[in-house]
């Protein structure tokens, strides 16, 4: 994983030849998948609708250490709390997050939002998925899948991508993921990024070239959006 004083360093080019006449703005960042970490938290039987927010957090921090073997004192935790149902968390580190806040604020922007490229796509392409829908972003020679029940996300997984495939990869691969993680097989998937025409063809595909909002739309409120390591906003 790149540095944060990297990734600093890196920000700081991108935003000198903007920032002064883009003050007081707030400021998006989309991070490449690699600063991330991702995991689905599934609440135990014993957790009910009167748990409090710390227990699931807890639990959350549990399974960051036991996944990635890291200090969950290390990292920002966020995910959409939830006690009856599993549930996909995500952390940053805190030190990637300072170096960022510190840029923005030596250029008097306001760093409104931090998201890795997954949760950035998820959230970018809300209006064009069906309910129930699977999302599959393709980026760095692999497929990031996010699993969906109902309009809740409930998986993540990133799955390297063949050369050439035939037309049962994708059906296989959606079944194999809904199976394992117990959800319905989605009957189609959104796909979105530079997908190959083979994977552009498979059945049950609809393609979705840019995921994220447009950072020059006109708006009554404006912001700056910024992309580091590779990814495309």
């Amino acid at each position: 994983m790149p540095s944060a004083q990297a990734l600093a360093e890196a920000m700081e080019a991108l935003l000198a030849p903007l920032a002064a006449e883009h003050a007081r703005w707030p400021l998006h960042v989309v991070l490449d998948d690699r600063f991330a970490r991702l995991w689905q938290v599934t609440p135990p039987p014993v957790l009910s609708l009167w748990s409090g927010a710390e227990d699931l957090r807890s639990l959350a921090a549990m399974r960051l250490q036991q996944l990635y073997g890291e200090n969950p004192a290390d990292w920002q935790i966020g995910a959409d709390w939830q006690a009856l149902r599993p549930f996909v968390a995500t952390a940053l580190p805190r030190a990637t997050l300072a170096a960022l806040q510190a840029v923005a604020e030596r250029h008097a922007l306001w760093l409104a939002s931090t998201r890795p490229y997954l949760l950035a796509a998820w959230d970018g392409s809300q209006r064009q998925r069906q309910r129930g829908q699977w999302l599959g972003l393709v980026h760095d020679g692999q497929l990031g899948l996010v699993g969906a029940h109902g309009q809740h996300l409930r998986h993540v997984r990133w799955q390297p991508l063949p050369a050439q495939a035939d037309a049962t990869w994708l059906p296989r691969l959606l079944a194999r993921e809904a199976l394992l993680q117990g959800l319905p097989a989605p009957a189609s998937v959104l796909l979105c990024g530079p997908a190959p025409p083979w994977l552009q063809q498979q059945e049950g595909c609809t393609w979705l070239p840019a995921p994220l909002p447009d950072p020059h739309a006109s708006s009554a409120a404006p912001s700056l959006w910024l992309a580091a390591a590779g990814t495309a906003a």
